[in-house]
């Protein structure tokens, strides 16, 4: 998955994210299960910067 892809794929499961809490509330289990799902996503796009960051040094 590109940076472009991951970036974008992050922002559709924020939203999501989003109408879950609003509909079904923090402790849901599909809220839980779509943050845990971003909070992977967001863990590969830090790896995806470091790794970059670290083979221009």
């Amino acid at each position: 998955m590109s940076e472009k892809q991951l970036l974008n794929k992050i922002e559709l499961v924020r939203v999501e994210l989003i109408k879950s809490v609003q509909s079904h509330g923090y402790h849901n289990e599909e809220t839980i299960r779509i943050s845990k799902y971003l909070d992977g996503l967001i863990i590969k796009i830090q790896k995806y910067y470091y790794k970059s960051k670290n083979m221009i040094n």
